[in-house]
This record gives structure tokens, C-alpha cells and sequence, in this order.
């Protein structure tokens, strides 16, 4: 595991954030004719999550407007509590995760949550140690009808706070053969490791290890399928 990529990639995202202006809102929003220097309202969204995010209050939602690409250059950095979702139902976010970083980085207070639905977190060709969602701390972690498409480590890794909870519901992990498509570890918390329950999900790919628990992690899954790459 290329660690070292994987943290320049975390701090280059940091160093991003300070880049722009915060003015939040309880509702913000995003679409494909958007633009990162509107004011991401209902009337006026913005073109990527990591903008709206910046002016998104904490307990708030990003929706998307419409179907499309939403990673912008950078991926997601979540520090509060928030919703990300779509419109509805058939509307799907993209997020293209390049090289040495992470479609979202969450790094929540202790009792915060963050919902992420309706999200295809989806490799960029060729990239290498990537990961899809890394959640750094935070109590609650909820990724429901979402797919996670070659993520070359992990596409999914939970480190969280004490006790923390990863759901997982109605999603799919196009992973490589080797890897692990969750990754649970409790080295921050040993005697209150994070507990992943995952449900109706399908796994492809990585038929040898879908989910790989470290230093007392815990995973309860139900209505698994664990098939072949496609």
C-alpha cells in the first residue's frame, strides 16, 4: 500500500480548501451547466461537490440537479456532518477519482455523519493508489445505492472515531482481484473499533477478500453476492 501517495494526495486536498471563500447554506446545489463561482442555490448551482461543500452548513445536503461527472479536479473533502445525494432516483453522480487521492475524504467531528446516495465513485484509466471514499473520523458513515468502480486500494476505508458505524445498503464494488473492497481498521480506537453492517450489496471482482478487518474491526453482512469481474 502506497501510503506516502496516498497522504500528498489528502494534504493536496487541504491546501485546496483554503483556496476558497466560505459562506454557507443548509441546501446547496450542483448540475452539469453549473458553475464553481455561482452561488450553488437551487437557481444558480455549482459544477462540482468539493465547491459546494465549502458553503454547504454542517447538517446540510449537496444534491445534484442532473446526471454527470461532479469530482472536478479534486475530490470531496467533508468536514462536517452532510448529505450528498441526487435529485432522484434515476439521476446518477459521477465522481472520477484520480491518481494518489481520495473521491472523498471525511474528516467529521466525533459525533458527526455524512450520507452519500446515488453516487458512482469511478477510477480515472490508469490511476493508481486511489481509494473511493477514505473516512478519517466521524460516528457515522452511510453509503447507500452507490457504485464503486477500480479503485487500485481500497474503494471503501473506515478508520472513523470510537465506535463508529459504516452502513451499507443497495450498492455494488467493481474491484481489482487483489484487493479488498472495504477496509475496516481500528488502530485509532482498538478497544472501540468501527462495526460495518452491509446489506444487499454485490461484490465483483474480488471474490477472495471483499472485506478486510483490522485490529478488532467487525463487519455483520447479509444478502451478499460475491461474483466474478465483469
Amino acid at each position: 500500500m502506497n501510503t506516502k501517495r496516498v497522504t500528498k494526495g489528502l494534504s493536496s486536498l487541504l491546501i485546496a480548501v483554503a483556496t476558497y471563500a466560505v459562506f454557507a447554506a443548509p441546501n446547496t446545489y450542483v448540475a452539469t451547466t453549473g458553475s464553481d463561482s455561482a452561488p450553488c442555490t437551487l437557481a444558480a448551482p455549482c459544477r462540482t461537490f468539493f465547491r459546494a461543500l465549502l458553503v454547504t452548513d454542517s447538517g446540510g445536503r449537496v444534491t445534484a440537479l442532473d446526471s454527470g461527472e461532479f469530482g472536478g479536479v479534486v475530490g470531496m473533502v467533508i468536514a462536517n456532518s452532510v448529505e450528498i445525494t441526487t435529485d432522484n432516483a434515476d439521476i446518477r453522480a459521477r465522481v472520477t477519482v484520480p491518481s494518489s487521492v481520495s473521491g472523498a475524504v471525511i474528516s467529521a467531528p466525533s459525533t458527526g455523519y455524512v450520507i452519500f446516495r446515488n453516487i458512482d465513485f469511478v477510477s480515472q484509466a490508469g490511476a493508481d493508489s486511489n481509494v473511493g471514499i477514505h473516512h478519517v473520523t466521524g460516528a457515522f458513515l452511510y453509503v447507500d445505492q452507490c457504485t464503486f468502480s477500480n479503485m487500485d486500494l481500497q474503494s471503501v476505508r473506515a478508520f472513523g472515531g470510537p465506535n463508529s458505524v459504516l452502513l451499507i445498503t443497495n450498492s455494488a464494488f467493481f474491484s481489482k482481484a487483489e484487493r479488498p473492497a472495504i477496509f475496516l481498521d481500528g488502530v485509532s480506537f482498538p478497544a472501540a473499533a468501527p462495526i460495518a453492517f452491509v446489506d444487499k450489496v454485490h461484490f465483483y471482482g474480488n471474490a477472495s477478500a471483499p472485506v478486510l478487518l483490522r485490529n478488532g474491526a467487525t463487519a455483520y453482512m447479509t444478502n451478499i453476492a460475491v461474483l466474478p469481474g465483469i
